[in-house]
């Protein structure tokens, strides 16, 4: 399976989202390939409040440059998980064939705790399309707290902790929906 996050600079969010996925993955012996990308940057290492917050975690964000988003990496993923509307929008405006797999974090939580938890033997693309089923774009129009992480940069360190704290919450949610115990793992099963 591969997972791309994005958000706007592909320097905080979303690679925070991409290294705290990794590590959970990991401990969960899940077997993933995943990324991260943004809308305005490429080459541009994240901020220091952003590396030392992720560095109490154990997890060395030193080496991440921004990428900037292309369609190819859209068309390269499996399900692509957003830090806000906007990065939902305009990845579908960039791939419009990402919009099946395409979803904030938090919407794709949400949502998929009305689905329910992946069942055994479901296929991963099958749940993400019950989770995706009676969406429309309109839905996705403006922002809302209800789907937005808020962007950290030029923030605190508080305010980087808590970006930090609302994403590993939110991928410890979604790692008990889509690989839950005897659910097995990986894309087919």
């Amino acid at each position: 399976m591969n997972i791309l996050f994005l958000c706007t600079g592909n320097l905080c969010r979303s690679p925070t989202a991409q290294y705290l996925l990794v590590a959970h993955l990991r401990t969960l012996e899940v077997d993933a390939v995943v990324a991260s990308a943004g809308f305005r940057r490429d080459g541009q290492p994240s901020p220091a409040l952003a590396q030392e917050v992720l560095a109490a975690r154990r997890l060395d964000l030193s080496a991440h440059r921004s990428h900037h988003v292309q369609a190819d990496d859209l068309a390269w993923a499996d399900l692509v998980l957003g830090m806000a509307r906007e990065h939902v929008r305009e990845a579908v405006v960039l791939h419009p064939a990402a919009w099946p797999h395409t979803f904030t974090l938090r919407e794709i939580v949400r949502r998929g705790a009305q689905v329910g938890t992946r069942r055994e033997h479901e296929m991963i693309e099958e749940w993400i399309a019950a989770v995706h089923r009676g969406r429309r774009t309109a839905d996705l129009l403006g922002s809302d707290d209800a789907d937005d992480i808020a962007d950290p940069m030029g923030g605190t360190r508080e305010e980087f902790q808590a970006v930090a704290d609302v994403i590993d919450g939110q991928l410890r949610a979604l790692g008990r929906l889509l690989w839950p115990a005897g659910a097995g793992l990986g894309r087919s099963r």
